[in-house]
């Protein structure tokens, strides 16, 4: 599997509020698999890692099949890279 740089949105409820957060997922992927190794989130300090958040959207279906189509998505654009050189 390669390793992919994630970029979007992450929107988690925090009580009875809603609150997005800019992250950054680092993760080793393919068509089939999805294992987020780091999830970072921009502050006024930077990106800072949050590694609980791990835990919070490993039950997310629709963030992994983001993560796996990204993936995907990633290596055909490689091989469309690879056949024009």
């Amino acid at each position: 599997m390669t390793r992919h740089l994630f970029e979007a949105v992450l929107r988690l409820q925090l009580g009875p509020v809603d609150r997005d957060f800019e992250a950054r997922i680092t993760y080793q992927g393919g068509p089939f698999q999805a294992d987020i190794e780091t999830i970072e989130v921009q502050t006024e300090q930077g990106w800072i890692p949050v590694p609980w958040l791990i835990d919070l959207v490993e039950d997310c279906p629709a963030l992994f099949d983001a993560l796996r189509a990204h993936a995907c998505g990633r290596v055909a654009d490689a091989r469309c890279v690879a056949r024009r050189l």
